[in-house]
């Protein structure tokens, strides 16, 4: 093998010992969970982590991939950033308003009861969950 195949090699190990370390993590985590939680209680927080993971793709509108992109022609990072995350924050703000307005049909439709705690957490992770998927993209690139 030359030195060229070994290193892609090494790189493939390298990229590939992630999935198969949340693979490990999830068969023994699976098992501990099902037992812990009841299945009801389980299906409530998986919905909720579904709505939330449904917004953020909606919400960001592939600005976060428009900063990627553009990340490295621009000079001034914050400007980009800033500029990034505007449309983002406005869906997030219009998102929490129509959760709240329709607060009792959303929980209702997701726990099948009225639970205003769950809503009101939905609301903290509207923008929490922008904030996090552009910090992360920025100390990414800035790796």
């Amino acid at each position: 093998m030359s030195q060229k195949q070994v290193s892609l090699i090494s790189q493939l190990k390298d990229f590939g010992i992630a999935p198969v370390m949340g693979m490990v993590i999830g068969f023994f985590t699976a098992p501990i969970t099902t037992r812990l939680l009841l299945p009801v209680e389980f299906g409530k927080a998986s919905l909720f982590s579904l709505v939330q993971t449904f917004f953020q793709l909606l919400a960001v509108f592939g600005f976060d991939q428009a900063y990627v992109r553009f990340y490295n022609e621009e000079a001034d990072k914050q400007k980009l950033l800033r500029t990034s995350m505007v449309l983002p924050f406005i869906v997030s703000f219009f998102a929490i308003i129509i959760a709240l307005v329709f607060r009792k049909n959303i929980s209702d439709f997701m726990f099948a009861s009225y639970e205003p705690a769950a809503i009101i957490l939905l609301c903290l992770f509207f923008p929490s969950c922008l904030v996090f998927r552009f910090a992360m993209l920025s100390i990414r690139m800035e790796l």
